[in-house]
């Protein structure tokens, strides 16, 4: 048969057991909470992420607009390569004398020259600016799908999160529970030994 003595000292036992056991689950729910805090600011910083790049890609789309507009690169094109057919012939066909010419209104050997300079000129130009708007035109279209593939893992993570941020409220809620059922397993114990 127990003595009252030793019934006394399980009670107490019982309480400092319980007791120990709250401050355990007292600091895990703050260590969830501190995780669970750190999850929405990278949350935060994730859609901060988002709008940036956002803006980016509407920066990208303006200035390739910017540089193309009210341009026809294909009939610019077109009209160099006509030119410079145009000019063969007029190489290749014999010239009259220079005043006949004049008389004419026909351009002279020297205006022909000119004429042939310039259309180079822009000719090289043309080309530049077509090779200038493919690159840009490829450059967008890589950010595009840079944009594109970070959106995604973005979005993603922001999922982890969200679902470990409730993982993480329902078990600091789980351990609430469990505090509260130690607690009144102990004040059970309690009553029972004084019950004894």
């Amino acid at each position: 048969m127990l003595t009252k003595a030793p019934l006394l000292a399980i009670a107490l036992l019982g309480c400092r057991a319980a007791d120990d056991v709250s401050v355990v689950q007292q600091a895990q729910i703050a260590d969830l909470e501190m995780a669970i805090a750190d999850l929405e600011s990278r949350l935060d910083e994730a859609g901060a992420a988002a709008v940036v790049q956002d803006e980016a890609l509407a920066s990208l789309a303006e200035e390739l607009a910017s540089l193309t507009e009210g341009i026809d690169l294909t009939d610019l094109i077109d009209q160099v390569n006509d030119n410079s057919a145009a000019v063969v012939v007029i190489e290749e066909a014999p010239y009259a004398s220079e005043g006949w010419v004049a008389e004419q209104g026909y351009g002279s050997g020297t205006d022909v020259q000119s004429n042939t300079e310039s259309i180079g000129a822009n000719a090289t130009d043309i080309a530049t600016a077509v090779g200038a708007g493919a690159s840009l035109a490829a450059a967008v279209a890589t950010n595009i799908e840079d944009i594109a593939t970070n959106a995604g893992a973005i979005t993603a993570q922001a999922v982890d999160i969200a679902t470990n941020s409730t993982t993480g409220a329902t078990n600091a809620s789980n351990i609430g529970i469990n505090a509260t059922d130690i607690g009144t397993n102990a004040t059970d114990i309690g009553t029972n030994a004084t019950d004894i």
